[in-house]
């Protein structure tokens, strides 16, 4: 599969961002919604801004593409 230099640079930080399923057992739960209902308002502001961050990445390459 042939990507962009760009594409592929998105998809790289996207893949990094860790998962709840990757994280629970780590953090001492045996669950994962109970360590998703546990996360602090730091890290959902935090997440929350990386996928903004994620978002307006996603838009400047479909408007690069369209060009």
């Amino acid at each position: 599969m042939t990507m962009s230099p760009e594409i592929k640079e998105y998809l790289e930080l996207m893949a990094a961002m860790s998962l709840p399923e990757e994280e629970f057992e780590a953090a001492g739960y045996e669950d994962e919604d109970e360590f998703i209902a546990d996360l602090d308002d730091e890290r959902l502001c935090g997440e929350y801004s990386t996928l903004m961050t994620m978002v307006r990445a996603a838009r400047e390459l479909l408007a690069a593409a369209a060009a």
